[in-house]
């Protein structure tokens, strides 16, 4: 049924059954039905023994703040980022005292757990970080050139084997040309994506 729903193959069953054999089977009134369909159409031979996903184990670095300046807050989070983390939030919390405050938090590869871990300690006013190992299971991800009437802008696209799932514009290209061709960057956006699918127009029939 996903497989039916997600790539929107027609299933035609051949023949139905009601599972009785042309026997009277009282005192049931509803027996029940089942059907032979012929193998899904549009879909790879091999897409049950593709690798749909990629999984790594990652560690997570929480701390909870509660008396430091949301510039400080910002500037450690860009620090982050820019020393290996594969991604950064804060969120807010109320802690103990009923005093607001700030989760920070960001996921790393394994051999830069001691250098964020520093560098939190280092920039931020906590004094303990919490530090805990995590399974990540992601599909695959490229990047892609498309061309659009303004100019050209990278395309992320993920996929669920070799199908398509998620297809988005990369946020800086496209503000950073929308800013210089003096256009909504919504428009901007929005062609990007369907240039992708203008230029892989083989994909149509999967969505």
């Amino acid at each position: 049924m996903f497989l039916a729903t997600r790539f929107r193959t027609p299933i035609r069953p051949k023949f139905l059954t009601n599972g009785s054999h042309g026997k009277r089977l009282a005192p049931n009134p509803m027996p029940t039905r089942s059907a032979s369909c012929p193998p899904c159409q549009g879909l790879s031979a091999n897409f049950g023994q593709q690798k749909l996903f990629e999984i790594e184990t990652l560690f997570v670095l929480e701390t909870n703040i509660d008396d430091m300046s949301p510039q400080v807050l910002a500037f450690t989070m860009e620090e982050l980022l820019a020393s290996g983390g594969l991604d950064v939030w804060a969120a807010p919390v109320l802690m103990k005292k009923n005093r607001s405050g700030t989760i920070l938090g960001v996921i790393c590869n394994a051999r830069c757990v001691k250098e964020l871990t520093e560098l939190i300690f280092r920039e931020t006013t906590t004094l303990g970080v919490r530090v805990r190992s995590c399974k990540r299971v992601s599909v695959h991800r490229q990047n892609q050139l498309v061309s659009t009437r303004w100019g050209p802008v990278q395309i992320k696209v993920g996929s669920l084997g070799e199908y398509p799932i998620n297809v988005q514009a990369e946020y800086e290209d496209c503000a950073e040309l929308a800013r210089r061709r003096k256009v909504p960057l919504k428009d901007l956006l929005r062609e990007a994506v369907h240039s992708y699918y203008r230029e892989n127009s083989d994909h149509e029939a999967w969505r």
